[in-house]
C-alpha cells in the first residue's frame, strides 16, 4: 500500500504528463472501441435485414431446389412440411411460397423480374416485406388479380399504383404462362437487390400462371431467436428425411457470409493497423513519462530504495495510468458509440454504395458488444503495462551518483558518433544544430518517437495503398469487361432500358466517335433485359448484341472466356458461367431467350451456348449474356439501330475533359454517358472508402501527434536548468521557442521519413504479388469489378497531404511545451523549482 500511494502522489504531481498519458491510452481506448462496434454493426444489419425482410430464419424445399430452382422440384405436400414446423416451439410463424422467373411488361416497356407467389396473411407474420410499401397497398388475402412491384421496377416500367401489368414466363408444364394484373402497391425496401428484381402476387395466382396445381417451392420460417436456426435445422432435417432440404439463412444467404466474414477480415487488418500505431504510442508515452525522472530514480535509490521496489513503483504508475486511461477511453468510446447506436450514422449520400451489399442501407448503426469491449480493454492495459516493464529493468540498474547527475554511462563508441555528429552539424545553421544536440542527448526518448511517428506513416501508406489498388481495379475491370469508359444512349435508356429508346444515324455516330482523338476504340452494341429459358428453367439477365471485334478494341471480356469461345456466328450465345449453372446449362445446349421486341411484341429465338466467361464478380458473371449485333437486332426487331456505342478513351484519367470535348461534336438528341454514371455504386464505393480512410487517418494521426506533444513536453521539462542558464545568458524567448519548435519540426521529418521508408516497399512488393483476399471476396461479388486478388497501388501523390497534415499537427503539438519553456523564469529554471 506504501507504494500504491507513493506511485499515485508520483502522478499527481506532475498532472500534465500524468494527463498526456491517460490522453494517449484513452484516444486509442476509443478509436478501437467505435471501429469495432462500427463493424459489427455493418455485419449485424446486414444479416438483421437480408433474413428480416425477404429469405426468413429458415426455408424448407425439395431436395436439390436451392441448386437448381426449377418448377419441376415443387413441395407436393407443404401442409405437412408446414405443420412440423409450427410444431416446433422454436418457430414464430410459418409461410408458403411458389418463385419464378418471368418477363414484367407495361404497355411498350419490359423488365425482366422475380415473381414471388405468396400468402399474404402468413407472410405479414414472417418477414417485413409488408411494411416497406410506400405506395398504394400491401396484397390482401382476396387480391388474386394484383401485384406489388419493387420502386426500381416500378420505375423501369413506368409504372404507377394502378397500372395494368403482363407476366409472361414458361410454365411448369412447358407450356407459356401469361396473365395481366393491376399494380395494387410499390414497396420500397431501399435495397436494389430486391427494388430492382421482385413481383409480388397472391399464392393462387402465381400456381395459376406456373401451372403447378397446389405445389410451392419453398416453405419460410421465422424463428424467436437467430441462434436457433443450427439446432432446429438438423432436428427438422432428421424428421423430414431426404426428399426435403432445410437450410438456414447462412445456407439461403452466403453472399451475406462471405460478406460479413469479409468485413471481418479487412476490419481486422484496419484494427491490426490501428492497435499497432495505438500500442506504439501509448508504449512511447509510457516510457517517456518514466525516462524522464532519472534523477528521481537516483534519490530514491541513494537513499535506500532496493532496485525492486523501484520497478514496484514503476509498475504500479503503468497500471494506475492505464486503469485511468481505459476509464476515460471506455467513457468516451462508449458514449459515442451509444449516441449513433440510437441514432445511426448517416451515409445518405453513399447510398448506392451501401446498396451494393446485400442487406445495407444508407443507416448504420454501431453494435456495442461488452466482450468486444472487455477484450480491448484487457490489450491495452497490457499495453500500458509492459510498456513499463523496459523502462522499470532500467530503472533498477540506474547507479545512484550517475543517475543524479542525468547522465548516462558512456561509452567509447558513444563518444566517437557524438564527434563524428558535431563534425556534421557544424555545417547546420546555430539553432540546427542546437536542437540536434538536444534530440541526440537522450537517444531512446528520440527513438520512440520517431518510431511512433514512423508506424503511424507506414500504416497510412499501407492501407492507402491497399485502397489505391483495391478502387482502381474496381474502375479498370468494371469499364474493361461492360461499359467503357464513356457510353452513348438515348437520355432515358439507363432508366428504362427500353429497344423503344435507341440511337439512329448510328453510323455518323460512330464515325464521330472514332474519328476524335480523344478515342481508342468505339463499339456499337444492343441491349435489353431479357428471359433465358432451358429445359424446365428460366432467368432473368441482360442480354448485349455486340460485334466481336469492335468489342475487343473497347472492353476486354473475351480475355475471361472460360470454356468455349467468343461469338463467332449468329446463332451462337455466351453467358456468365453463373447464368449458364442457374439454368443448367453446359457448352453446346440450346437456349432459348425472350424479350420485347420493338413493336411490342415479345421475340423469341433459340441459340446454341458457345462460350461462358468468369470475371470473379457476380454482378458480371450471374447477369450478362452475349449475342452477335446482327442477332439481337433481329431478336429485338431494330434492323441498322443501336442501344448503346461504348467508347474507350487514350486517356482514363481525362474523363470529364474528354466527355466535354466529345459531347460538343455530337448532334443534339443522344447524351455522352460517364462511368461515373453508369456504374453509381462503384463511383459511391470510392468515395465511401475515402471516408472511412480519413477516419482512420485522422485516428491514427492524433495518436502520433499525442506522442510528440509528449516527446516535447518531456524534452522541455527535462531541460528546465539548461533553458534557464540559456535565458540567464542572454537567450530570448521567441529564440527557445523557435529551438522547440525546430526539435518538433526534426522528429517529424524523421519519423515520416522512416515511415515511407517502411511503408513504400511493403506497397510495392504486394503490388506485384498481390493480396489474395478471395475466400472472402465472394460475399462482394455483387460490386462490379471486384476479383479476389486486390494489388495495391503505390501513388506518390497520396503521401503528400498526410505528411504536410503530420507536420502540422507535430509543430501544434509542440506550441503548449514551447510557450511553457518561452514562460520559465531563469533563477526558478536554475534552481528547478
Amino acid at each position: 500500500m506504501t507504494f500504491l500511494r507513493l506511485a499515485a502522489r508520483n502522478i499527481l504531481r506532475n498532472a500534465r504528463r500524468s494527463a498526456i498519458t491517460v490522453a494517449a491510452i484513452a484516444v486509442g481506448m476509443a478509436a478501437l472501441l467505435f471501429l469495432w462496434s462500427f463493424i459489427d454493426g455493418v455485419n449485424e444489419q446486414m444479416i438483421d435485414n437480408s433474413t428480416r425482410l425477404l429469405s426468413g430464419h429458415l426455408q424448407v424445399h425439395r431436395s436439390g431446389y436451392h441448386d437448381e430452382q426449377t418448377l419441376d422440384l415443387v413441395l407436393s405436400e407443404p401442409s405437412r412440411v408446414g405443420d412440423a414446423l409450427r410444431a416446433s416451439s422454436e418457430v414464430a410463424a410459418v409461410s408458403t411460397r411458389l418463385e419464378g422467373g418471368a418477363l414484367a411488361s407495361v404497355g411498350d416497356k419490359s423488365r425482366a423480374v422475380l415473381v414471388i407467389g405468396i400468402d399474404a396473411q402468413a407472410e405479414r407474420a414472417v418477414t417485413t416485406l409488408s411494411e416497406t410499401v410506400a405506395q398504394g397497398a400491401f396484397l390482401g388475402s382476396a387480391d388474386d388479380g394484383a401485384v406489388v412491384l419493387g420502386a426500381r421496377i416500378a420505375e423501369a416500367l413506368g409504372a404507377t399504383v394502378g397500372s395494368e401489368v403482363v407476366l409472361v414466363t414458361q410454365a411448369a408444364d412447358g407450356s407459356v404462362g401469361a396473365g395481366r394484373y393491376r399494380v395494387k402497391g410499390i414497396f420500397r425496401t431501399r435495397m436494389d437487390m430486391l427494388d430492382g428484381a421482385y413481383v409480388l402476387l397472391s399464392l393462387p395466382a402465381a400456381q395459376e400462371l406456373y401451372a403447378t396445381g397446389d405445389g410451392v417451392t419453398t416453405i419460410v420460417a421465422r424463428l424467436r431467436e437467430r441462434g436457433q436456426v443450427d439446432a432446429l435445422q438438423a432436428r427438422q432435417q432428421a424428421s423430414l428425411g431426404a426428399e426435403y432440404e432445410v437450410l438456414g439463412w447462412a445456407r439461403l444467404l452466403p453472399a451475406v457470409v462471405q460478406s460479413v466474414a469479409f468485413h471481418e477480415v479487412m476490419g481486422y487488418i484496419l484494427l491490426l493497423v490501428l492497435f499497432t500505431v495505438v500500442a506504439v504510442g501509448i508504449t512511447n508515452t509510457v516510457l517517456m513519462a518514466v525516462l524522464e525522472r532519472t534523477r528521481e530514480f537516483g534519490v530514491m535509490m541513494a537513499l535506500g530504495t532496493t532496485r525492486a521496489q523501484v520497478t514496484r513503483l514503476v509498475f504500479y504508475e503503468a497500471l494506475i495510468l492505464g486503469l485511468v486511461g481505459l476509464a476515460v477511453g471506455a467513457l468516451v468510446g462508449g458514449a459515442i458509440v451509444l449516441y449513433y447506436a440510437r441514432t445511426g450514422m448517416n451515409f445518405g449520400r453513399y447510398v448506392q454504395a451501401m446498396q451494393t451489399m446485400q442487406g445495407l442501407t444508407s443507416l448504420i448503426y454501431p453494435l456495442p458488444r461488452l466482450d468486444r469491449a472487455l477484450l480491448v480493454s484487457l490489450l491495452v492495459l497490457l499495453i500500458a503495462v509492459v510498456a513499463s516493464v523496459y523502462p522499470a529493468w532500467r530503472a533498477a540498474r540506474l547507479a545512484p551518483v550517475a543517475a543524479i547527475r542525468g547522465l548516462p554511462p558512456e561509452r567509447s563508441g558513444r563518444r566517437r558518433q557524438v564527434r563524428a555528429a558535431s563534425r556534421w552539424s557544424s555545417r547546420l545553421p546555430l539553432l540546427a544544430r542546437i536542437a540536434g544536440r538536444g534530440l541526440g542527448r537522450n537517444p531512446h526518448r528520440t527513438a520512440l518517437t520517431v518510431a511512433a511517428s514512423a508506424i503511424g506513416v507506414a500504416a497510412f501508406v499501407f492501407v492507402t495503398g491497399i485502397a489505391d489498388g483495391y478502387l482502381r481495379q474496381m474502375v479498370e475491370n468494371s469499364t474493361g469487361y461492360v461499359t467503357g469508359h464513356l457510353q452513348l444512349q438515348h437520355p432515358r435508356f439507363r432508366v428504362e432500358m427500353d429497344v423503344a429508346n435507341s440511337l439512329s444515324g448510328t453510323n455518323a455516330l460512330l464515325s464521330t466517335l472514332r474519328n476524335a482523338p480523344e478515342v481508342l476504340a468505339a463499339a456499337p452494341r444492343v441491349q435489353t433485359m431479357a428471359l433465358a429459358t432451358s429445359a424446365g428453367q428460366s432467368q432473368n439477365f441482360t442480354l448485349v448484341g455486340i460485334d466481336p471485334a469492335a468489342e475487343r478494341e473497347v472492353t476486354f471480356m473475351h480475355r475471361a472466356i472460360k470454356t468455349g469461345s467468343m461469338l463467332r456466328s449468329d446463332r451462337e450465345i455466351v453467358l456468365g458461367y453463373r447464368l449458364a449453372e442457374k439454368l443448367g446449362l453446359r457448352l453446346g445446349d440450346k437456349v432459348v431467350i425472350m424479350a420485347q421486341a420493338a413493336d411490342g411484341s415479345v421475340g423469341s429465338a433459340a441459340y446454341r451456348l458457345a462460350g461462358l466467361f468468369d470475371t470473379g464478380s457476380d454482378s458480371f458473371d450471374a447477369l450478362l449474356g452475349y449475342v452477335s449485333l446482327p442477332a439481337a437486332q433481329s431478336l429485338l426487331g431494330m434492323p441498322a439501330r443501336l442501344s448503346t456505342i461504348a467508347v474507350r478513351l487514350r486517356d482514363p484519367d481525362d474523363l470529364a475533359a474528354a466527355q466535354a470535348r466529345l459531347a460538343s461534336l455530337l448532334p443534339p438528341g443522344p447524351v455522352l454517358v460517364s462511368w461515373r454514371e453508369l456504374l453509381p455504386e462503384v463511383d459511391q464505393m470510392i468515395a465511401y472508402l475515402r471516408v472511412v480512410l480519413r477516419l482512420i487517418t485522422g485516428i491514427v494521426l492524433g495518436v502520433v501527434a499525442i506522442g510528440v506533444m509528449n516527446t516535447m513536453l518531456m524534452s522541455v521539462m527535462e531541460r528546465t536548468r539548461e533553458l534557464g542558464i540559456m535565458m540567464a545568458l542572454g537567450t530570448r524567448p521567441r529564440a527557445i521557442v523557435a529551438l522547440v519548435m525546430c526539435e518538433a519540426l526534426v522528429l517529424a521529418l524523421a519519423g515520416i521519413l522512416a515511415g515511407w521508408t517502411i511503408g513504400i516497399p511493403v506497397v510495392q512488393y504486394l503490388a506485384i504479388a498481390g493480396l489474395d483476399v478471395s475466400f472472402y471476396a465472394k460475399g462482394l461479388q455483387s460490386i462490379p469489378g471486384l476479383t479476389g486478388v486486390i494489388y495495391p497501388a503505390f501513388v506518390p501523390l497520396n503521401l503528400i497531404s498526410p505528411s504536410l497534415v503530420l507536420l502540422g499537427l507535430s509543430v501544434a503539438a509542440a506550441l503548449y511545451p514551447a510557450w511553457r519553456a518561452a514562460r520559465l523564469q531563469p533563477t526558478a529554471a536554475i534552481r528547478h523549482a
